[in-house]
């Protein structure tokens, strides 16, 4: 991923991608580093919108929500005495050029014509490259959601094969 302090590389790990181990960012030239998980701008919002009190009807204004990554749900008080909960989701982004925790840009991407080709690290990246280099590729029955199902058509198109595989290339070789 691209470090958001100095703009080289910085590496996000999380040993499993489950909500109880908390994912973490560090980057070894600045030492930027932060844990845990970043809620995307809808879910901010969701839960510091003005909201109405569904007893008294009063609107209660913007509330800031502090450790947003540490908590599973956000009480709102009325003068009224009701309580109003939000759940926080924790959601990741998937199938962009930013990392799925953080929403960082990854580091491994270029312009390929029109289009960005991108990849989240070295393996994702020689996957890529197999997928683009098979002259054959042979498809499971009705297997949906799967990574070369949701690959875009102008990668999955035999046509520019080439200079697709000499981009993977350039990006395999400048990686870090």
């Amino acid at each position: 991923m691209r470090c958001p302090s100095c703009g080289k590389a910085a590496r996000v790990a999380c040993e499993t991608p489950v909500w109880g181990n908390e994912p973490r960012v560090a980057c070894g030239n600045c030492g930027f580093e932060r844990r845990g998980w970043v809620p995307t701008q809808e879910e901010v919002s969701a839960l510091t919108e003005k909201r109405q009190c569904p007893r008294c009807g009063r609107w209660l204004g913007p509330r800031s929500i502090r450790n947003l990554a540490k908590t599973d749900s956000v009480v709102r008080a009325c003068p009224c005495g009701a309580e109003m909960t939000a759940r926080v989701t924790k959601s990741i982004t998937i199938g962009a050029p930013v990392d799925p925790w953080f929403r960082l840009p990854v580091w491994l991407q270029r312009r390929f014509r029109d289009e960005l080709l991108w990849a989240y690290n070295r393996r994702h990246l020689l996957f890529l490259r197999d997928y683009v280099a098979a002259d054959l590729r042979q498809r499971q029955p009705r297997r949906k959601g799967t990574l070369a199902s949701s690959l875009p058509q102008w990668l999955k198109s035999g046509a520019d094969r080439e200079a697709i595989l000499k981009t993977i290339e350039a990006l395999l070789e400048e990686g870090p």
